[in-house]
């Protein structure tokens, strides 16, 4: 599955399409999207792949700082958020915001294996980066 996804990269085109899309309110509602993610359809997983994907490697490639290990990172994330999505009705936040948590946690267990210390550094830039896309992706789905 990790290879599948590193074989679906969104290209700067496509996200920006995807993007305006969003922004013109003509994607999926988040109850759509909790569907999604509980499905055991490839495809309808791709769909959140494809949504989200490209603003959660931005953010891990903020933290890790190495293209490699970001693309690993993001795998992983997906592959986490597959496994454990039951864990997601218990959230209250949006399926964005789960996947980012997803991420900053594997990328936090990535430095410490590594023995790097910027934790607190990369916490607060993970915050305004989410606070900044959270904005961005709602502004696209109704609730």
């Amino acid at each position: 599955m990790i290879e599948k996804i590193k074989q679906t990269k969104t290209s700067f085109a496509d996200f920006m399409e995807k993007t305006t899309a969003l922004l013109s309110g003509s994607m999926f509602t988040q109850e759509e999207l909790r569907t999604f993610l509980y499905s055991d359809s490839e495809d309808d997983f791709y769909v959140l792949y494809d949504i989200y994907a490209a603003p959660l490697f931005g953010l891990v490639l903020k933290m890790v700082k190495c293209n490699a290990k970001a693309e690993h990172i993001l795998a992983s994330t997906f592959i986490k958020a597959r496994k454990e999505a039951v864990s997601f009705d218990d959230c209250p936040f949006s399926l964005f915001i789960w996947l980012m948590r997803i991420a900053v946690q594997l990328c936090l267990q990535e430095k410490k294996s590594n023995g790097i210390a910027q934790v607190k550094e990369d916490i607060l830039t993970t915050l305004s980066f989410a606070l900044k896309h959270e904005r961005l992706l709602n502004l696209g789905f109704s609730n």
